[in-house]
């Protein structure tokens, strides 16, 4: 696009430009014989076609039935599919004794990614400020700078959020007359895109303490917006407890999670739990986007939760995707030099890889047009942390690392992609 056509948008319009991951899949689209280990795909040989075919059959086989999953529903969601989330969430924090989660503080939406759009929407005005783990959802992090937000990155690791650096980014916040911008905190808490680590509850509970000691400079609430999109891929099954637990910070979490990762990822169903101030004003802005989630889809999530299908498939699904990890593990245990170190995480898709330190994985690096010329693809890691302030790029610590994901990759994809990537980066010496 050139100067003459950004000068007739808006703001937000003229930052728009084409994720990297975009290009990433044009790439292995262009080249069939590429093997991509980057997109987050979910795994397409265990996509339930069958148990969805009988599900559709099922809600279209009675008229009176179909003709209401064909017509509209409600901005706020199927009273059904919201009272089923409800169970489920209650369940996952039952052993906390936290007040339940009642179908009212739930919101329907086209995948937990229109979810963030929306919050984002809501709560975010040019020049604001987010704090983010870093790594992070790179995604969330291009919606955040598409907005016009000032994005600060706290550090993570097998522990949470650094507590330290969280309190020491607050209150530099202050002195510096920003913390009346802060909005909210955002975490990716279980099996993280892209560092497959799970925050501890502990930690989330001292993040919302430090919220919460930050509000009365801010001058409004501070909130923390977990997103839960691969909660149910643990590969041990029942996940822990969520952020919601906290019975004292109640008002200030906002809660995402999707059906489209641990069921489809066609069938985008995704949903927000939010406190009660924020439910109308959220749903006022989805009006304005969609008038409510596809009520025939919606349909379908019902049907599939209530026939015990959505548990069976999970059941399948998070042995698949248990034992694809281990294949990944293994073939890179292999290949990769011995330089190259990682983590094998405890479920989601995704296994991130630290270089030393001079390492430059960016897609503009050598380390990436090597693996390029060998046909495999990964996600570069720079692309996953938040750009500082006066930081200039990311720093090499940031660039020597990658996001391998094993999810979409058949089990051959998986083998001979660790090969090639691992003879890619052979071909550099450390030190």
């Amino acid at each position: 696009m050139t100067e003459m056509d950004r000068k007739g948008l808006s703001k937000m319009g003229a930052r728009a430009s084409d994720l990297p991951i975009s290009w990433l899949m044009e790439k292995s689209l262009e080249r069939p014989s590429i093997v991509s280990l980057a997109a987050g795909f979910t795994d397409n040989a265990s996509l339930p076609v069958a148990f969805t075919r009988e599900v559709v059959e099922q809600v279209l086989g009675n008229n009176l039935r179909g003709q209401k999953a064909l017509q509209y529903g409600t901005t706020r969601g199927d009273d059904r599919l919201r009272s089923l989330i409800s169970t489920q969430i209650n369940s996952i924090d039952h052993e906390t004794g936290a007040t339940p989660i009642s179908p009212a503080e739930i919101v329907i939406t086209h995948g937990s990614q229109q979810f963030l759009y929306l919050f984002c929407e809501m709560m975010l005005d040019e020049g604001d400020v987010v704090i983010v783990e870093d790594p992070t959802y790179f995604v969330m992090l291009g919606l955040l700078e598409n907005r016009g937000v000032e994005v600060r990155g706290v550090p993570i690791n097998t522990q949470g959020v650094d507590i330290g650096a969280l309190d020491q980014l607050l209150h530099s916040l202050k002195a510096d007359g920003k913390i009346s911008r802060l909005k909210f905190f955002y975490a990716v808490t279980y099996f993280q895109n892209p560092s497959g680590l799970t925050t501890p509850a502990s930690n989330k509970l001292e993040v919302l303490d430090l919220l919460e000691k930050f509000e009365s400079s801010a001058g409004h609430r501070l909130y923390y917006l977990e997103d839960a999109a691969y909660m149910h891929l643990g590969f041990m099954g029942h996940p822990m407890p969520t952020a919601l637990s906290f019975e004292k910070h109640r008002g200030r979490i906002v809660f995402s999670s999707t059906f489209s990762k641990p069921y489809a990822t066609g069938l985008r169903v995704g949903y927000g739990i939010l406190p009660d101030d924020l439910v109308n004003p959220i749903l006022f802005i989805k009006t304005n986007h969609d008038f409510g989630t596809s009520n025939f889809l919606q349909a379908l999530m019902v049907t599939i939760i209530e026939t015990g299908r959505y548990d069976q498939h999970l059941t399948v699904l998070r042995q698949r995707y248990a034992d694809k990890c281990r294949m990944l593990d293994d073939a890179m245990r292999i290949h990769f030099p011995d330089w190259a170190t990682w983590q094998v995480p405890d479920g989601g898709l995704y296994i991130w890889v630290q270089l030393p330190d001079h390492m430059d994985t960016s897609l503009n690096g050598a380390i990436f047009q090597a693996a390029f010329e060998k046909e495999v693809l990964y996600v570069p890691g720079g692309l996953c942390f938040a750009r500082q302030p006066g930081a200039g790029d990311q720093n090499a610590h940031h660039r020597a690392t990658l996001r391998l994901s094993y999810g979409g990759a058949s089990e051959d994809a998986i083998r001979l992609g660790a090969q090639r990537l691992g003879d890619a980066l052979k071909e550099f010496v450390p030190g």
